[in-house]
This record gives structure tokens, C-alpha cells and sequence, in this order.
């Protein structure tokens, strides 16, 4: 094995702030006992079910990031074989509202770093904001469905 390198600083400095707001589109509904997603555009974004209880405190929140946030709602209504998070998120929905709960959908289709926007049609710059969403809800000590 071979000797291990001191690291030092290469004056190369991350220093990201991701901001954007989260807007509303409603509340999810049961309909046929499959999860209905209030109609979200077909851009690209993320996303977040928040889990109310019948106090309206938020109990949890899931937070994913699509290329396409219509189709995405549609994948939780109609979870493919192998969709195992559709497929969990479906049966957590439909249980959640169906014992009195209210699962509030928001999605946000712009996002900012240090003040310029990102391309959200790239994977990368969903993830970096899905990963602050999330982030955020932790720091607030919000229970996360994400795995």
C-alpha cells in the first residue's frame, strides 16, 4: 500500500446558495382508490407532498425532482411493476387520506444559485435543488418519507 498524501487547499472554493419558493398546487385526492394529483405543468422541477394530520401540523414531507412534472404525478397514481418508490408513495397516499390526513402537493419550476437562474431540463440542477429541499426539511426537523 502506498503512502497517504496530505490534502491541501487548491484555492478552488465551492460556495453555492440555491434558493427558490415552493408554490402550491393543492391538495392530493382519492379517486377509484388511486392517489389524484392536482394538474401540475409538464416542465421540469421538483416537487413536495407534505403529510398533514387532521391538527394540520405537517407530520412528514417527500421531496423528488422530475423532468416532467405532470407525468411524474400520473406515476403515483399508476405505478409501473417496477417503480418501487411510485409503488410505496401510491399505497402511503392513499392510506395517509383515506385515515383523515391531507397530503398538500408544491413544486417549484425555478430555481436560483447565488442569484442566476439554473437550467431545470438538466439532471444535475434538479438534484442540487432536490438535495437543498430536502436538506431544509431535516434542518427543520421535518420526518422525510425519502428513503
Amino acid at each position: 500500500s502506498s503512502a497517504q498524501t496530505a490534502l491541501t487547499p487548491t484555492g478552488d472554493m465551492v460556495d453555492a446558495t440555491v434558493r427558490f419558493e415552493w408554490l402550491s398546487a393543492g391538495p392530493f385526492t382519492v379517486a377509484g382508490g388511486r392517489p389524484l394529483a392536482p394538474g401540475l405543468p409538464p416542465d421540469p422541477g421538483i416537487y413536495r407532498f407534505s403529510f398533514t394530520g387532521p391538527d394540520d401540523t405537517t407530520s412528514s414531507v417527500y421531496v423528488g425532482e422530475t423532468d416532467n412534472l405532470a407525468r411524474r404525478m400520473t406515476h403515483y397514481r399508476n405505478p409501473g411493476p417496477s417503480q418501487a418508490t411510485n409503488q410505496r408513495m401510491h399505497v402511503r397516499l392513499v392510506e395517509h387520506i383515506a385515515g383523515g390526513g391531507r397530503v398538500e402537493l408544491a413544486a417549484a419550476t425555478s430555481v436560483e444559485v447565488r442569484g442566476v437562474a439554473v437550467d431545470l431540463s438538466k439532471k444535475a440542477a434538479r438534484l442540487l435543488a432536490e438535495r437543498e429541499a430536502i436538506s431544509h426539511q431535516v434542518r427543520r426537523g421535518v420526518a422525510l418519507e425519502n428513503l
